[in-house]
């Protein structure tokens, strides 16, 4: 049981980091179903043993498969029911993949990754019996969302993967290191791969019907405006999620630990303190998105690129 200093530790004030954002929030009507048949889906694979099954249907490990899919029907509230399925399976594909490599040594981790990256980019290759089962899972659920892409977008997704993969690498590495606490730079550099939210961009590309050549999704502001989004994303995520790491003795890797270490401050000022992080980052965030659709210091495309730019950050935000 934990000692009453313990709570008290972890016991913070989140501040509402969101009270004066312009976008309303919007759920995908699919959502339930989609959620529902994708958990079936990554049954079907048995991927854990029988105790560790009987947990992921009782406890946490399931909540979080359904947070995950509650939070792509947020994201993608315009998807078709196919579409956000393939999106939950992408969810319950990281929580797999999570799940493995959390528990197994940094050479196992690397090939893990691996396998999971050679899935990803020959989605056409039968995997080998002998395959460890994230190649297995990670190549039928891009078989399934593939599909719904331009050429441009499978691109941006397959990179994004295996950046996602190469965080978690560093991650399991750091891992191993005497619970080395990075710095903040350090940790949002590697942490803007490891929350997985550039893979999810490409299907909110999809479910745009979007498809922007690769050197306009390249410009500054684009990807400014995609690492703003990501940067409030894990933020609030750590901030949301510190207590019951905390309380898990798993809180090393997390911006409110790393900001209580470095600038010796208590839980509440490290939250504040990431919290007027964030409200600087939404601000540029909206003064990007003006400028985007004002065209300041952003170029014009043509109509139908204009149209399906501002389309997109839009679902950024």
């Amino acid at each position: 049981m934990a000692s009453t200093a313990t709570l008290k530790a972890s016991c913070y004030l989140i501040p509402d980091v969101l009270r004066e954002w312009p976008y309303k929030r919007m759920i995908n009507p699919y959502y339930r179903a989609a959620q529902e048949q994708s958990v079936k889906w990554l049954e079907g694979f048995r991927p854990f043993s029988p105790e560790a099954q009987i947990a992921f249907d009782k406890c946490d490990f399931s909540m979080l498969s359904k947070t995950s899919c509650l939070i792509g029907a947020l994201t993608i509230p315009h998807a078709s029911y196919d579409l956000l399925r393939s999106y939950c399976d992408l969810m319950n594909t990281f929580f797999v993949l999570d799940e493995y490599t959390d528990v197994t040594s940094v050479e196992d981790t690397q090939l893990l990754c691996e396998v999971s990256i050679d899935a990803i980019f020959n989605p056409d290759r039968p995997r080998a019996d002998s395959d460890p089962l994230i190649g297995k899972i990670a190549r039928q659920f891009w078989q399934g969302a593939m599909v719904h892409a331009s050429h441009t977008t499978r691109e941006r997704f397959m990179l994004s993967w295996k950046s996602y993969v190469d965080s978690i690498i560093i991650q399991a590495s750091r891992r191993n290191n005497s619970r080395y606490i990075c710095t903040f730079d350090e940790y949002m550099a590697a942490r803007r791969d490891n929350i997985g939210s550039y893979p999810c961009f490409a299907f909110l590309e999809m479910s745009l019907n979007l498809d922007i050549p690769h050197e306009i999704m390249e410009h500054p502001t684009i990807v400014q405006l995609q690492k703003d989004t990501t940067d409030m994303i894990l933020l609030f995520n750590d901030i949301a999620s510190y207590k019951k790491e905390f309380l898990a003795d798993d809180a090393d890797y997390n911006a409110v630990t790393v900001v209580m270490h470095h600038h010796n401050v208590n839980v509440q000022d490290a939250v504040n303190w990431i919290c007027d992080i964030h409200q600087e980052i939404a601000n540029n965030f909206l003064k990007l998105r003006d400028e985007v659709k004002m065209k300041v210091n952003f170029p014009d495309f043509g109509e139908e690129i204009n149209h399906q730019i501002e389309a997109y950050v839009d679902g950024l935000g």
